[in-house]
């Protein structure tokens, strides 16, 4: 029996919920062509769905099936880069499209981080939930559930780090409430002003890399808002503002002259906080966790605009016609939100 039929019959297992099955079909797959990643990413997903129903009854057997997801999961990404660079090397070194190969990273990717986080391995976890995300988004619009995956889980492990360090303090960072970011771009008038000065950091230390990576960022935001000022200028200009808060809240917080603030605040306690309003899809009013901008200049989750253009291919607040081929990524905006989440793991999202 071939690995594709075998596979076949363990994903009608799997879709009937029988795990244990479905596993025995997966292994025979993976015997009978154990160079493919599919029937290991299979397995791994199996045992991680194992994992998740044990966790409350039996949480040694659940600690078996996330690290045993792990190796899986592993062993899927390497047969998987195994295959792209051969493919690569079969087309003169030629990038080409391979998408169901990097789809494939990219699920292996996202089961490891997502088993290393609950064995322990929080910051081992989210970077490779992160690599996942980024993995998935090359891979445009088939992609955008995996990507709200990552992003989600992300997100989770985050806070529950947060929570349990206890460091979380309630409306830290950029933006609080949503004002902070917005205050350092507008003024009275509404139009955008020069950023904030940075004469107030110390050019030495944390406070220089941290001035350095915002200033970095910043010139992201900048290029949006030299394109897009007259459409969208309110948003980025918030954002923006918030990416360079952000910075300055971080390299106050690694200043050795701020522990004593951290430590009374871990004391305090934390409180979620709201996202603010530039952050939230106006599809779904949640966090955007993969925003893409229409040539309205209108931003939306992709997976919520694509669902609405799956019905009508319409911009839903422009009413002018839309494509899924006119999304462009809006890398600006998505960066000022991981901002944003990293300084807030608690909020409400």
């Amino acid at each position: 029996m071939s690995a594709q039929h075998l596979r076949q019959l363990g994903n009608a297992m799997f879709s009937k919920g029988y795990l244990s099955s479905a596993l025995d079909k997966y292994a025979e797959a993976v015997e009978a062509d154990p160079t493919d990643p599919r029937a290991y990413n299979n397995m791994a997903l199996c045992h991680k769905k194992l994992a998740v129903s044990m966790e409350e009854v039996d949480p040694d057997t659940s600690a078996e099936h996330w690290n045993r997801a792990s190796e899986l999961a592993e062993e899927a990404a390497r047969r998987a880069n195994a295959l792209l660079q051969t493919a690569r090397a079969a087309a003169g070194g030629a990038a080409g499209d391979h998408t169901h190969l990097r789809g494939q990273l990219a699920k292996a990717l996202y089961y490891r981080g997502m088993s290393k986080c609950r064995c322990g391995e929080s910051a081992e976890g989210q970077r490779l939930l992160e690599a996942a995300a980024s993995e998935a988004r090359g891979l445009g619009d088939g992609a955008s559930g995996l990507v709200r995956d990552c992003t989600e889980e992300l997100w989770r492990q985050r806070r529950r780090h947060a929570e349990e360090r206890g460091t979380a303090a309630a409306g830290a960072g950029p933006g609080g409430a949503g004002s902070g970011g917005a205050s350092a771009f507008r003024n009275g008038s509404g139009g955008t002003s020069a950023p904030p000065d940075a004469a107030g950091f110390e050019t030495t230390g944390a406070d220089a890399a941290a001035l350095a990576a915002a200033l970095a960022a910043s010139d992201i935001a900048a290029d949006v808002l030299r394109h897009e000022l007259g459409w969208n200028a309110e948003r980025y200009a918030n954002a923006l503002g918030t990416v360079l808060e952000g910075a300055r809240g971080r390299a106050h917080a690694t200043s050795p002259a701020a522990a004593p603030e951290a430590a009374a605040a871990a004391a305090a306690g934390a409180r979620p906080v709201e996202a603010p309003s530039w952050a939230l899809c106006p599809i779904t009013m949640d966090v955007f966790r993969d925003p893409v901008t229409a040539p309205s200049g209108n931003t939306f989750d992709r997976s919520a605009i694509l669902a609405h253009l799956a019905r009508s291919q319409t911009d839903p607040i422009s009413r002018e016609p839309l494509l899924a081929s006119q999304l462009v990524p809006n890398l600006a905006l998505r960066h000022a939100i991981d901002e944003w989440m990293r300084a807030n793991p608690l909020a409400n999202v």
